[in-house]
């Protein structure tokens, strides 16, 4: 039997059972017959479980020890192999009430309500979730203690009296109905800016709208596409993005779904880059997908897809370039397929002690260049660690690209990174060797 298929394809493969199942979510007896049914072997299967395990537990660890940033890039990675895993995706949105908590990030309060209503879609009736959001909604309803206003200062009272009521309308306006608030939110990006790049090569028109926060920033869109199933619909949107004159250490865009008639009939917030991950250097590519699935509902009319920055966080005091990461010497499980061809580089890596004794934490960013003559879609590696006498002491399988990413076209350079455990203790690791099992 052939290796594993993509999982672009193993995600597609989800997303139409779920719609000919009218389910849910997907067990994971259900996720293993989907892949039998593409071709992935026992040994793929147990690896991809392996992996998605081993990320969810190093997230519980970091969160027991308050390193929200860590545990939740540990869920980002794993989530696309379990897509409907609710432990996870709850995991998810813990980690960010647990940050919004301590940091008080009114974007980390609202991916913890995002997750919690992704747990809902998966199952509507999941207790857990529907306790994180009301703890969240009902906070503001907590009474605090009272103020005793002196009479004689009418002005105060006045001043007072505007507030309140400017308070009042604010806290309509974030509770009107959902409608209301789209059409708000159309009025706002009416006036983000003039300046709109389109992509029109797409059958409903890509619109970029330009502001101040991406001057910085230059688009390519490599997909945007809509599937339209009989009671539901799905659109992935593909986009690479380049840093340049700064450093990028966050970026969170809006996307949105625009109707025939103007109305907007979706908007969502979507994070690019997250604090924790590697800094975007002057130069290199953000790899931007954001994929919905929209259950229950037919596929209106649809003027355009808009998108633009909403949050960033950037560098402009930049060096004049940066030093050069370490090439990798890599191996091919079997002869390299013809047409494909990469080159890795180390551009950091570091090693930290584990909770459990005889265990350690290693950190690696890739530099992963395209030298074929394909797109890469899906690039699988083995990761294996020696010690000091050279004697192998752990491996890992993991992606340098996957469907949860935008295809590495021909020599294009995409950052990837990831934390794996090492059965070992720090100081013994001498070197590391990577061993590409796959290539598509």
């Amino acid at each position: 039997m052939d290796e594993t298929k993509t999982i672009e394809k193993f995600l597609n493969k989800i997303i139409d059972y779920q719609n000919k199942q009218q389910t849910h979510g997907l067990q994971e007896d259900e996720l293993k017959r989907i892949a039998t049914d593409m071709g992935l072997t026992e040994n793929d299967w147990q690896a991809i479980q392996k992996s998605f395990n081993e990320s969810i537990l190093r997230a519980k660890s970091y969160m027991q020890y308050k390193n929200y940033n860590d545990a939740i890039l540990e869920i980002q990675q794993a989530l696309p192999l379990n897509p409907y895993n609710l432990d996870a995706v709850f995991l998810l949105a813990t980690l960010h009430k647990k940050k919004w908590d301590s940091q008080h990030s009114k974007d980390d309060k609202q991916k913890a309500l995002d997750y919690a209503n992704k747990c809902l879609q998966i199952n509507p009736t999941y207790q857990k979730a529907l306790q994180l959001i009301s703890e969240i909604k009902t906070r503001h309803l907590k009474s605090s203690p009272r103020k005793h206003v002196n009479n004689t200062t009418l002005l105060l009272i006045v001043g007072i009296i505007v507030l309140v009521g400017m308070a009042v309308l604010f806290m309509l306006k974030k509770n009107a109905p959902q409608e209301d608030i789209k059409q708000n939110i159309q009025k706002e990006v009416e006036t983000v800016s003039t300046d709109a790049i389109v992509f029109d090569k797409f059958d409903v028109p890509v619109v970029f709208k330009q502001n101040k926060k991406s001057k910085h920033l230059a688009i390519e869109i490599q997909n945007s596409n809509f599937n339209d199933y009989q009671n539901s619909y799905s659109y992935k949107l593909s986009t690479d993005i380049f840093a340049k004159g700064a450093e990028i250490s966050s970026l969170v865009l809006r996307v949105e779904i625009v109707k025939s008639n103007g109305e907007i009939l979706l908007s969502e917030l979507v994070t690019a880059l997250y604090e924790n991950e590697p800094m975007a250097r002057n130069g290199d590519i953000i790899s931007f997908q954001f994929l919905k699935y929209v259950k229950g509902k037919k596929l209106p009319k649809l003027s355009k897809v808009l998108f633009y920055i909403e949050e960033i966080q950037e560098n402009t005091d930049i060096p004049e370039s940066y030093e050069a990461a370490k090439k990798i010497e890599f191996e091919w499980k079997d002869s390299r397929p013809a047409n494909y061809n990469v080159e890795i580089s180390e551009r950091f890596t570091d090693y930290t002690s584990g909770i459990e004794k005889n265990k350690c934490f290693a950190k690696h960013i890739f530099e992963v260049k395209n030298t074929g003559n394909q797109p890469i879609e899906l690039l699988k590696v083995e990761i294996v660690w020696y010690d000091k006498q050279n004697k192998e002491i752990s491996r890992n399988f993991t992606y340098l690209n996957s469907a949860s990413k935008v295809k590495i076209k021909r020599k294009q350079t995409h950052i990837s990174s990831g934390t794996w455990t090492v059965n070992a203790d720090k100081e013994q690791i001498s070197k590391y060797k990577i061993i590409v099992q796959e290539i598509k």
